[in-house]
């Protein structure tokens, strides 16, 4: 059968707000080696890392597989405790992966200079019908902005595999079906321009009756 290529991101919240793209620095050179570790990984495609642009306290990885299989492989590897002790050092909790499916399969939206991060969560109980109503909707928000907005280069997005945890009254036992959306711009600047735009309000504004909850922020990954 053939492989479905996957994103995965691992969702990772420091300690402190450590620059980690500074080899020289101890956190910095750790993280250098978890990276130059996972790209000798079979399967492996390419990653890109960043810390959140509004909370350095955060950081994100996304990393291209030829299939989530793969990446499962890589916790039966015998390095990856190492690998693992060694990435929790600079963890305040273990890191979170998940596994995307964006289509077209790794988003040109990675390699923007600055990335824009929409999560949608929705309940679990989502229906297949409401699902692909939020994918047509989605498809026309990124239509509308690529038509309006100035700096950005490019939309993509899919659905995570898995179940997410999530705070919320309109989620089961704090659980959420979710959607990572990407959008690619020439800065987090140019972003910031087009919030304050009369178009921004129309490209926005058939976004906000999604039954669930957005989150967005940046990253710039590199």
């Amino acid at each position: 059968m053939p492989k479905d290529p996957v994103t995965e991101v691992c969702l990772v919240n420091l300690k402190a707000p450590y620059n980690l793209k500074d080899p020289s620095t101890p956190e910095g050179a750790i993280w250098d080696n978890s990276i130059a570790i996972l790209k000798k990984c079979p399967g492996f495609r390419d990653i890109y890392t960043s810390s959140v642009v509004e909370d350095k306290k955060k950081a994100r990885m996304f990393l291209n597989w030829d299939c989530k299989e793969d990446h499962f492989a890589f916790y039966d590897a015998p390095h990856f405790p190492a690998f693992r002790e060694q990435l929790l050092s600079l963890c305040s909790i273990p890191p979170i992966p998940i596994h995307v499916l964006f289509t077209p399969a790794q988003p040109r939206t990675l390699v923007a200079p600055a990335t824009e991060i929409v999560m949608g969560y929705f309940p679990l109980s989502i229906t297949p019908q409401k699902q692909e109503e939020w994918e047509n909707l989605w498809k026309s928000f990124a239509k509308n902005v690529q038509a309006e907005a100035k700096g950005l280069r490019d939309v993509h997005g899919g659905w995570v595999i898995e179940d997410m945890d999530v705070e919320g009254e309109a989620f089961d036992e704090g659980k959420a079906r979710a959607w990572l959306g990407t959008l690619g711009w020439e800065s987090v600047q140019a972003h910031l321009e087009f919030q304050k735009t009369e178009a921004f309000g129309r490209v926005v504004g058939e976004m906000q009756d999604v039954p669930g909850k957005l989150e967005v922020y940046h990253v710039e990954l590199s």
